[in-house]
């Protein structure tokens, strides 16, 4: 009899240790997919410094010769605490300019993989 009740408890716990480790529930994960970001970053200017405040009023951004639009600029000592201004870009290469105030203060090609932040330091 105890031999019995023995030999039930191991079926059992095979049993259970087999079945438990196939489970029927799916699980997938899926990203945003081909999107990196872009920060444009100025110099952490000291607020005594005649640049201090220089990009306040924002920058356009080109991207590729086709695509433009106005950008925020984050300070380089807040951009990690406080990441406020990031944009969406597709991945892969492309042509980035910076204009401000009518001149072209970054012009530079850039490689973005998908879910990478590009830093786009502004002099």
């Amino acid at each position: 009899m105890g031999r019995n009740v023995f030999l039930g408890f191991v079926l059992f716990l095979l049993c259970t240790s087999f079945f438990s480790c196939a489970s029927p529930a799916k699980t997938t994960v899926s990203g945003s997919g081909n999107v990196a970001y872009l920060q444009l970053v100025a110099a952490d200017f000291d607020k005594t410094s005649v640049d201090y405040g220089k990009y306040d009023d924002g920058v356009t951004v080109v991207i590729d010769g086709k695509h433009e639009f106005h950008a925020n600029v984050n300070n380089a000592a807040d951009r990690l605490s406080k990441n406020f201004y990031t944009y969406k870009i597709a991945t892969g290469t492309h042509d980035i300019q910076v204009v401000f105030n009518g001149n072209v203060v970054v012009n530079r090609k850039i490689f973005c993989s998908d879910g990478e932040i590009k830093v786009v330091d502004l002099p």
